[in-house]
């Protein structure tokens, strides 16, 4: 362990011999010894000891005291007076210079002992304190915002030049809510009394002083003292703020017009579908005209999509339940199927799906539900027919549709058909990565396995 160095200053020559046997036999490393004021000076330029045992009375133009003046103020080196006058007007001179100690001479080898080691630990630890202060004072003033920090009872102790270019002048020893905020009182939103507690706050406030918007993180500060002062770090948020509104503004009027789009959608589909009831009208083969009625159910089940999500609060997805229940009241009613002959049970609750995912989604229960209005229940059987939709996780869906009617012609392959119906099922399924699944004991039961469609995924794949 490196030795201490101290610098002696002591114009009698014996006195300055004695002490620096001493400080060798405890220990130390005396570099000089020095007789004059002048003389300390420059040697503690020159050799920077650890501390100075200076002599008050001294040979030369300079005594002990304005000499340790200098020393501390160009060296900042720790100073312990070594004198034998104890006389009141010496020590009020001496204690300007904030010394680290005196010993009153003749000296004596514990005291001196005591009184080095404390100065040397109270010097190392007030120049951790120094460069602390350095470090912060240099993050301080490199954050982009404003910082104070103000005690109990509202008085500012610090500000960064931000802050004081903020209020125009340095406000320390000021109440911060008059010089900060220009109240005459407290401010409303102040957080003083929780941050005092121990605990950080963020916060974003409009500040009337100047229309602007800031963010503050206001924390405690705890001092070796005891006492606790809140430290606030602010942001100006301003043009994030006009941003984010402006953000919003055009979100908005995209959002009206998507919603305007799907509802001009909505509007041109019904218009097919009428073209089509029109024009079947005078058809008399019914062959055609149940072509012509099948098309008009599947344009109706996309334009009852666009229209859910023009009513939608979300844009983007769709109440899949309340879906179904529309879609299976206009097949009913179009098939001239009462509720009472065949019951309609729906499962579906709070599935929500896409536009991309909706539209094959329902055209395939469109096409499942129709043909089980149409075979599945001739005459006036009765019957039911179970829907239900449900999420396996992640973005896999299962649909399970399900009747106990008359069930599939014997030695129909579902999946190579000639009925249309059927083809779009399957192309529809394949269109969602899904697969199916016939059950054809009691009635018929299909099982469709599928993921949930989105426009980037369909570029992915492309």
């Amino acid at each position: 362990m490196q030795k201490s160095k101290i610098l002696v200053v002591e114009d009698d020559k014996i006195i300055s011999m004695e002490i620096k046997d001493r400080l060798q036999c405890l220990g130390y490393e005396v570099p000089a010894v020095v007789f004059s004021g002048e003389e300390a000076i420059e040697k503690a330029r020159i050799i920077l000891p650890d501390l100075v045992l200076m002599d008050i009375r001294l040979q030369g133009k300079i005594d002990g005291i304005e000499a340790a003046e200098n020393i501390k103020a160009e060296c900042d080196i720790p100073v312990i007076y070594l004198t034998a006058y104890t006389d009141e007007a010496t020590l009020q001179r001496a204690k300007v210079t904030e010394p680290y100690g005196y010993i009153v001479k003749p000296l004596e080898e514990r005291e001196l002992h005591s009184a080095i080691e404390i100065s040397l630990y109270k010097h190392r630890a007030e120049k951790k304190i120094k460069e602390s202060e350095v470090r912060y004072r240099a993050i301080v003033e490199s954050f982009d915002g404003y910082i104070y920090i103000n005690t109990a009872d509202y008085v500012l102790k610090f500000l960064n030049n931000n802050m004081m270019d903020y209020v125009k002048h340095d406000a320390t020893g000021e109440l911060c809510y008059k010089a900060i905020y220009g109240r005459e009182s407290v401010c409303p939103w102040c957080v003083s009394d929780v941050v005092l507690k121990g605990k950080t706050v963020r916060s974003e406030r409009l500040n009337a002083r100047d229309d602007r918007w800031f963010y503050e993180v206001s924390t405690p500060i705890n001092h070796a003292d005891g006492f606790v002062s809140k430290q606030s770090m602010i942001q100006d948020i301003t043009e994030r703020k006009e941003a984010e509104e402006k953000l919003l503004g055009s979100l908005k009027e995209k959002e009206v017009m998507l919603s305007e789009i799907h509802h001009r959608v909505k509007n041109n589909l019904q218009i097919i579908a009428s073209l089509l009831r029109l024009q079947s009208a005078s058809i008399e083969d019914p062959k055609a005209l149940n072509s012509f009625k099948v098309s008009q159910d599947r344009v109706n089940s996309m334009a009852l999509i666009h229209e859910k999500l023009y009513r939608s609060k979300s844009l983007s997805k769709i109440d899949f339940e309340d879906y179904l229940n529309k879609l299976a009241i206009h097949l009913f009613q179009v098939y001239g199927v009462s509720k009472e002959r065949v019951q309609l049970h729906i499962s579906a609750k709070d599935i929500w799906l896409g536009i991309d995912t909706a539209i094959p989604c329902g055209l395939i229960i469109n096409e499942l539900i129709s043909n089980s209005l149409k075979h599945a229940f001739p005459g006036n059987r009765s019957g039911n027919i179970d829907i239900a939709l449900s999420m396996n996780g992640g973005s896999t869906y299962s649909l399970v549709i399900k009747d106990d009617g008359m069930g599939l012609p014997p030695g129909l392959d579902y999946n190579h058909t000639e009925s249309l119906g059927l083809q779009l099922v399957n192309t529809l399924t394949k269109q969602l990565a899904g697969n199916i699944e016939v059950e054809r004991q009691g009635g018929t039961e299909i099982k469709i396995k599928f993921e949930e469609s989105s426009y980037k995924n369909r570029v992915e794949k492309n």
